[in-house]
């Protein structure tokens, strides 16, 4: 009976536990909506105490959308408590660091889209400011093993980022995002050969040339975030019966895309038997490697990344997933 009496309590405790921690965080959310409604100068104080995070620009501000990441229809109905208490969970928490993790759900958790600074001029994330944030979370029991810049139109091979990351402990890959007459395209393991044969900086590259290309070279493209309108190939397969005849892998989840758009694109790789990816397609700090592409084995250079997707076993995940107790409950729905 004590002992019964005890377990009780304790769960009666961490139920306690757990609504404190979803009133703060909802405490926190209602700051930070007031934060935003103040005027320009009162927001860039409270930025100053973040991770240099940016304010999104005014026409995604307009629509409501957040660069990189958004609310789903669903959670935006909630409260900031009910949102806060929805990920709150009564189970005794594992230690953070990814150990508890069986391996089979995955070794490498990376991001696989993102831009900063350095060389995308729509985003407002440092690469600095990116590692500080994966650390934060780590702390946090979420597994982000590194992620991929992806700049827009460009490849710059002098770029060296390996002695700032390994500071950090966190890897960081370089590839680029192109954009092509059907829609944008991530593109890793780029040489000389393929920045020979394509300007990066022409906005209407030949779709399956750029996938022919990359596998030819030693690379792998993906149709970066394919559900989307326009910029996503899933449009120019239903209105222009484009061929994915060389395509191998869609992002299929994407955080700066909305839950039809990921839907979409999910569908086509399912119809069509293609891999399926996941990044965040981050342009600011806090939407890193909110959405993964898990792997069996380490992924720490990107001729593993490539060999990976070659491969084809991966799947794509959101962060929330990799957390310890989400895993223990089996939560993880994405099956190797």
């Amino acid at each position: 009976m004590g002992a019964s009496g005890g377990g009780s309590g304790g769960a009666g405790a961490r139920r306690d536990a757990c609504t404190r921690r979803a009133a703060g965080s909802a405490a926190r959310a209602a700051r930070g909506v007031q934060a935003a409604a103040a005027p320009g100068g009162q927001r860039r104080a409270a930025a100053a105490h973040g991770f240099g995070q940016a304010t999104a620009p005014r026409g995604a501000r307009a629509t409501g959308r957040r660069q990189g990441g958004h609310l789903t229809a669903e959670r935006a109905a909630l409260t900031p408590l009910e949102r806060a208490g929805k990920n709150c969970s009564t189970r005794p928490r594992p230690s953070a660091g990814g150990a508890s993790i069986p391996a089979h759900l995955g070794h490498s958790y990376l991001d696989l889209h993102a831009h900063s600074t350095d060389a995308s001029d729509d985003a407002g994330g440092t690469v600095e400011g990116y590692l500080k944030w994966i650390v934060a979370r780590r702390r946090k029991g979420y597994r982000i093993d590194g992620f991929v810049l992806t700049e827009h139109r460009q490849f710059d091979p002098g770029l060296d980022y390996g002695t700032l990351a390994a500071q950090y402990g966190v890897t960081v890959l370089r590839g680029a995002e192109v954009e092509t007459d059907a829609g944008h395209v991530l593109v890793y393991g780029i040489d000389a050969r393929f920045t020979r044969a394509f300007d990066l900086a022409d906005v209407a590259l030949p779709y399956a040339e750029v996938f022919r290309a990359a596998r030819e070279f030693g690379g792998f493209a993906v149709g970066a975030h394919a559900g989307r309108p326009r910029i996503g190939i899933a449009e120019h397969v239903a209105q222009r019966g484009i061929s994915l005849e060389h395509v191998e892998a869609l992002e299929q989840l994407n955080g700066g895309s909305s839950v039809a758009e990921n839907a979409r694109a999910a569908a086509l790789a399912s119809a069509h038997g293609l891999g399926g990816i996941g990044g965040s397609d981050a342009h600011f700090v806090n939407a890193i490697g909110r959405c993964l592409t898990a792997f069996r084995r380490p992924v720490t250079s990107i001729e593993a990344l490539v060999e990976e997707l070659r491969a084809g076993e991966y799947h794509a995940l959101r962060v929330e997933e990799t957390l310890p107790q989400a895993v223990h409950a089996g939560e993880s729905g994405n099956a190797w």
